[in-house]
């Protein structure tokens, strides 16, 4: 194919050679300018059609390429503690739904109905982020602060103020066995949101509390 081209280029050259003149003189210098720029446009075109092989792209990669690992943030302990304080939580609204209709004390059913409506929308949180890892809302083991089936019933059969007494107690061993297991999931936990609901559950029920031991002091 070279040789092809350089065939063509030639005629090119001297057709011009022989055709511009001015004042009677060949314009030689004219000839030898577009000789080189014809030259250089063939070896251009002998180049293009060799077909040079196109480098690797170089322009950044897009977001969505990123490698899966980098998505799996959460590890066994983020999906234990979530499970523990799924079925905690679902105590906690058992005992406060008791307080609700069995308590004397106005405080206690107001207190009872704030943990009810915070740990009802910490509920959604978890099962949110147990469902996005694809991870069962069941849990195994024992959960930290739990009520035994005793205890439950026990509270049941309470009346008066010995309900008051009794809801206060279990309530305050409760909370604070979810306050340790938060405070384990912020030591060995991995995913950011579930780190946070832990750290949303150590600052406001470690403020429930607090309410709950002066309503059992004697007024």
């Amino acid at each position: 194919s070279y040789k092809a081209k350089m065939i063509v280029v030639t005629p090119a050259v001297t057709s011009a050679h022989r055709s511009v003149r001015v004042g009677g003189r060949s314009t030689m210098f004219l000839h030898r300018v577009v000789g080189v720029a014809l030259a250089a446009a063939a070896t251009g075109g002998l180049l293009a059609g060799c077909g040079a092989a196109p480098g690797p792209a170089t322009g950044p990669v897009a977001a969505g390429a990123a490698p899966v690992a980098s998505q799996e943030r959460h590890n066994q302990d983020d999906v234990v503690f979530l499970q523990h304080m799924l079925t905690h939580h679902l105590q906690t609204s058992t005992m406060s739904d008791l307080a609700h209709t069995k308590a004397t004390s106005l405080r206690v059913k107001t207190i009872a109905l704030r943990i009810k409506a915070a740990q009802d929308q910490q509920i959604t949180r978890i099962r949110n982020l147990l469902g996005a890892w694809d991870a069962p809302d069941s849990s195994s083991g024992e959960v930290p602060g739990l009520l035994t089936d005793q205890q439950l019933q026990q509270l049941k059969a309470a009346t008066g103020n010995d309900f008051d007494q009794s809801f206060l107690q279990l309530m305050i061993a409760h909370q604070q066995g979810a306050i340790q297991m938060s405070q384990t999931e912020v030591a060995q936990g991995s995913d950011p949101q579930a780190r946070r609901l832990a750290q949303d559950t150590i600052t406001g029920q470690q403020s429930e509390i607090t309410q709950m031991q002066k309503l059992l002091q004697p007024t």
